[in-house]
């Protein structure tokens, strides 16, 4: 059979790795722990869609907007042919294929965007770490999450209309995204090849690195005695003589974790029904330390989630973070046994999971269940 290159190595190697980056991407999109891989895959597709774009001007024939940006009427006259069963036949994109692609492109750049958006106001993490609030970054996620199941009906879409036009045309599109031959049945040859063009795979290995090489943190140090995830909470205000007194009975749990207004009550000598055998001084100077890093001022995801849990259910006053609305809703689907484990203890024993704990930031990526048998749970979404 006379076959003629259509596809050109850059734009295969461009096609089969926005494929895999959007599946990770997926994928990963559910669990805090995968963040990292999430980030990564998205950064990676931002890139792919860069270099299509310079390949889209510059890139060879079929690869080249100019080839494949149809009219609406030859978008309706192919559909047309489709129902008849006999759809004209394109060596490159066919019309409606062409205008899916571009949708795609252009999905997967505001994903990207609206990913960094998230990033940056909900986790304080990435180029635009703490340039929204929190509550900006619950609107970033609605559009980000909204845009993924467009892109994700936009790909079905794709592929059934691949699926059409093999069958209707006798010819496998997939394998020819592989190869990069088509067969030419009387049509003519595909544009030359530009010169120079093997650049164009230079320029998309440089794509797929940039995240990497450019932003994307390489972790260090040491987070709750382990080695730090990749991505590590701002710090947070410390207090020495907190760490002490507190921590001379069970975590020093960070004020951040509960309004002000609970941490009045908790500095009374009557702490639960215990004598806190402080002196005025010490809990004078206590207070003070909580009631200035207090929930409202909003210093992490954990304590936005917290405060903004009682407000919205209208619960009064909490003694205990396990009270809130927000740390039971997190923690609902994890079984008892968990907490009864000897490696967590109970449900006060945030640094049995909480890497970073200790330090109060409570990042989605420094979380983890001990493994065994008896830990059976499930991470909950925020």
């Amino acid at each position: 059979m006379n076959t003629t290159p259509v596809w050109d190595l850059p734009t295969r190697l461009f096609h089969w790795s926005l494929v895999v980056a959007v599946a990770v991407a997926w994928f990963t999109h559910e669990s805090a722990v995968f963040l990292p891989l999430h980030v990564l895959s998205g950064s990676v597709a931002g890139g792919l869609v860069l270099f299509r774009l310079y390949w889209g001007f510059f890139g060879n024939g079929h690869a080249r907007f100019a080839d494949f940006i149809h009219s609406p009427r030859a978008v309706f006259d192919y559909l047309l042919g489709v129902m008849r069963l006999r759809p004209p036949r394109y060596l490159g994109h066919n019309p409606p294929g062409s205008w899916a692609i571009l949708l795609m492109l252009g999905l997967v750049g505001l994903l990207v965007a609206t990913g960094f958006l998230v990033l940056g106001a909900s986790d304080r993490q990435g180029p635009l770490a703490g340039w929204f609030s929190f509550a900006w970054g619950r609107s970033f996620k609605e559009i980000h999450e909204t845009l993924a199941f467009t892109l994700l009906a936009i790909v079905a879409l794709h592929i059934l209309g691949v699926l059409v036009e093999s069958l209707l045309h006798r010819e496998n599109l997939i394998t020819a995204m592989i190869h990069g031959r088509k067969p030419l049945h009387g049509q003519s040859p595909a544009p030359a090849v530009v010169p120079g063009a093997r650049w164009g795979a230079v320029l998309l290995a440089a794509a797929l690195l940039l995240p990497v090489l450019l932003w994307f943190p390489r972790p260090g140090g040491v987070v709750g005695g382990k080695p730090a995830p990749f991505f590590v909470g701002a710090p947070l205000a410390q207090n020495a003589l907190w760490d002490k007194e507190c921590g001379d009975c069970h975590l020093a749990y960070h004020p951040s974790l509960l309004p002000a207004a609970s941490w009045k009550p908790l500095m009374d000598r009557s702490h639960f029904n215990e004598d806190l055998d402080l002196d005025e001084a010490v809990t004078a100077q206590l207070l003070a330390f909580a009631e200035a890093n207090a929930a409202e001022r909003q210093l992490t995801k954990a304590s936005y989630n917290m405060l903004r849990s009682l407000q919205k259910t209208g619960v009064g006053q909490v003694m205990r973070i396990t009270e809130t609305p927000y740390w039971k809703r997190k923690h609902r689907n994890i079984a008892d046994a968990v907490f009864k484990d000897i490696r967590v203890g109970s449900r006060l024993k945030c640094e049995a999971c909480h890497q970073d704990a200790r330090e109060g930031t409570f990042q989605g990526g420094a979380m983890a269940i001990p493994s065994g048998s008896a830990l059976a749970g499930k991470e909950n979404k925020s």
